[in-house]
């Protein structure tokens, strides 16, 4: 009997060092890990079935800002399959105007040639409450990904819809967390989203902004150790109830 696999689904221009601190905790916890890849997906829709196929049988998602919609594609697309959902530094509502016009504007930038004047200027400044320490990493990352990357995620995060009602009628556990200095998705946002949630558990996590991951690993990496140990105890729990059904 084992816990369930948890897959982790990054965010944009991010990959699986994202969550490195949090595969090594987790595995350690002795949880099988994957950490996702989006790309070269460019729907929201697409990025979801892509993560349903790479583990059979129930699954804990935990997605973080772009990863976080797609973890919410997911429970509209297979509930049944989810023992549990985290969404960290998320924005589940559709794009505003605002939001739309300003990710065209990126794309443009990244088409001209300058995706490194983004990440600079745009990215690394919101994304970590450290640029300092953390922006060699972001830059590595989008350096992996590519202008070509970005394209196809921007793609997918320009066609979005408004997803926070998805997760109002799973019967599997819910975190939603972000970092109490996350400018791009704050705190209000993931307050009410756990309102529309029954029986979600909310986490601000203190000293963390947009990569909260990155920017309190080991608190991050405890958060979700002390969410999921309930959860794998009742699925083994489940697993022995199962095992002595009369045949």
């Amino acid at each position: 009997m084992t816990p369930p696999t948890v897959v982790l689904l990054p965010g944009s221009l991010c990959d699986e060092r994202l969550f490195m601190h949090q595969v090594v905790a987790l595995e350690h916890a002795g949880f099988d890990v994957i950490v996702a890849e989006l790309r070269p997906h460019i729907s929201i829709q697409a990025m979801a079935e892509h993560v349903a196929d790479l583990v059979e049988g129930p699954f804990v998602a935990v997605g973080l800002s772009l990863g976080g919609i797609v973890a919410a594609a997911l429970a509209e697309q297979c509930p049944e399959r989810l023992a549990g959902v985290a969404l960290f530094d998320t924005n589940l509502a559709a794009p505003s105007q605002e939001q739309l016009d300003q990710r065209r504007e990126w794309e443009a930038t990244v088409r001209s040639g300058k995706l490194w004047h983004l990440v600079a200027q745009e990215l690394v400044p919101v994304q970590t409450s450290d640029p300092e320490r953390n922006g060699q990493l972001i830059f590595a990352m989008a350096e992996t990904a590519s202008s070509a990357g970005f394209i196809s995620e921007n793609a997918a995060l320009l066609d979005r819809h408004d997803r926070r009602g998805a997760l109002a009628g799973l019967s599997c556990p819910v975190l939603i967390a972000c970092g109490d200095e996350d400018i791009v998705c704050p705190p209000a946002l993931h307050r009410e989203l756990a309102t529309r949630v029954p029986g979600a558990r909310l986490e601000v996590i203190p000293g963390a902004g947009h990569l909260a991951t990155i920017d309190q690993p080991a608190a991050v990496s405890d958060l979700l150790i002390d969410w999921l140990e309930p959860i794998s105890t009742e699925i083994k729990t489940l697993e022995g109830n199962h095992a002595h059904d009369p045949a």
